[in-house]
């Protein structure tokens, strides 16, 4: 019962966070303030409000048994991730590639913010990971 509650209040939040977030950027929009191309504004909004969901469940739910099962999913993500958030700061260190073009977010860098949203949902699950074996070491 209260595995139900933490999921009915996580996606009440994601579905919170994604309301408010489409709401700003049509605002943004009908003044003509375009901060990234329109398919990655929509990803990017959608994206990081299932991030949001995601990384509560992650963090409030209390079931061993699904965390050793996802480990290895888990773990692509981190490490894809990883990979496309090192190697856009190493691009941007080097001048090959601009954050900004035109007042817009490049391609490159809307990645790099898909890549970070997952690298924090990689690093609760780590967390998460730890936490359940410092429990079980404990009983």
């Amino acid at each position: 019962m209260q595995n139900k509650k933490a999921i009915r209040k996580a996606y009440i939040h994601g579905f919170v966070i994604f309301a408010i977030l489409m709401i700003i950027n049509f605002a943004l929009s009908s003044f003509d303030i375009l901060w990234a191309k329109k398919s990655y504004q929509i990803i990017i909004i959608t994206l990081f409000s299932c991030i949001v969901a995601f990384f509560e469940l992650i963090i409030k739910l209390n079931k061993v048994a699904r965390y050793k099962i996802n480990r290895f999913p888990f773990l692509l993500i981190g490490t894809i991730s990883s990979i496309t958030v090192i190697s856009y700061i190493r691009d941007v260190m080097n001048n090959t590639i601009t954050v900004t073009k035109g007042g817009k977010l490049t391609d490159e860098s809307c990645i790099f913010i898909i890549g970070v949203m997952f690298l924090f949902l990689f690093f609760a699950y780590v967390y998460k990971e730890f936490k359940i074996g410092e429990e079980m070491n404990s009983r």
